[in-house]
């Protein structure tokens, strides 16, 4: 029996990237299933237009990638038959030449149980390079109905066991769009920052800083895109280069509600303040945009411009940078 193909999608505020990802995945998935998560721009009305995609409502009002995980995986079981999962974020794309490859084929008669797993490449602005720097990443699951362990933030997007069987997909990516908007990107990061911050006090302000300011600088390794990781969205007259920059991010309002809650004192060791945040405080209507100033001390802003001039591949494990680092890490709490 042919397994049903099921694409499962958290979205919060995606209109940016939601069209073309629900046009796109209709050329491959059987249904997509969103948990939406009180977007308030034109998600959902843009989700009404696709017959293959079901909104779900996510009742949840913070940050927990576990319980949308669970959220999505149960709506997928509610689809009778045999399943393959499919977890994409609405900023990702499957190349468009996955019909074309004989895995694909393999991958509709995995037995149940098996993770797939693909390379993730990650375009630049202007849709015309791509750098593909990623480890294979879990992308699918032949499910066989066993339970999701997720946890909080960053962690596999379906059931997964360390020593279960594995399929890599070589031939077909993931295209990923976030870089595309590079300001979308940095506004994301920051949310992400904050997010950690309050999720694990203990952890250093270093490590959080080189995990979301990888790409800096932009990474130089990249190559023009591959015509045939394209071409059947083109043909089927979806756009797949231009990119839809507003400058207005909701990111950012969330950022502000988490200082109106925290203080921004909190955030001072995140190198998040490359923002004006009082003025962006002053613009979303919060009272006394003053408290949203940038709160760091003299010995804090020079961290943040050290952290900066280490960053990149060649400089991070650079002895000098390493016993910086460590001194600020092990003396400093940092």
């Amino acid at each position: 029996m042919k397994p049903v193909l099921i694409c499962v999608t958290p979205v919060r505020n995606e209109a940016w990237i939601l069209d073309r990802f629900l046009r796109c995945a209709a050329l491959w998935a059987d249904h997509i299933i969103l948990v939406d998560q009180s977007s308030t721009d034109a998600s959902l009305a843009i989700a009404t237009r696709h017959a293959k995609a079901r909104v779900v409502h996510n009742p949840g009002k913070e940050w927990d990638e576990r319980s949308r995980q669970e959220l999505l995986l149960a709506s997928a079981r509610e689809i009778p038959g045999p399943r393959i999962l499919i977890a994409l974020d609405a900023d990702e794309m499957l190349s468009a030449n996955f019909a074309d490859t004989p895995e694909w084929q393999t991958m509709l008669s995995t037995p149940p149980g098996t993770e797939l797993y693909m390379e993730r490449g990650d375009l630049y602005p202007f849709c015309q390079d791509i750098g593909i720097f990623h480890s294979p990443w879990q992308f699918g699951f032949v499910d066989d109905g066993r339970t999701h362990n997720g946890i909080f933030i960053h962690g596999p997007r379906l059931p997964h066991d360390e020593f279960g069987p594995k399929l890599f997909l070589a031939d077909i990516k993931v295209l990923h769009y976030q870089y595309t908007d590079w300001a979308r990107m940095k506004s994301k990061h920051r949310r992400y920052e904050v997010i950690e911050t309050l999720h694990d006090p203990s952890r250093g302000a270093i490590s959080i800083y080189r995990q979301y300011h990888h790409m800096d600088p932009p990474n130089p390794w990249r190559g023009p895109i591959p015509r045939e990781w394209l071409d059947r969205y083109v043909r089927s007259g979806i756009d797949m280069t231009s990119t839809n920059i507003d400058g207005t991010y909701g990111t950012d309002r969330e950022v502000l509600d988490y200082m109106a809650t925290h203080g921004a004192r909190r955030f001072s060791r995140q190198a998040i303040w490359d923002v004006d945040w009082a003025a962006l405080a002053k613009v979303h209507g919060f009272d006394r945009p003053e408290r949203f100033a940038d709160p760091r001390t003299k010995f804090e802003k020079r961290v943040h411009a050290w952290l900066a001039v280490s960053q990149g591949p060649g400089r991070v494990f650079a002895l000098k940078n390493r016993i910086i680092s460590k001194f600020l890490r092990s003396v400093l709490s940092w």
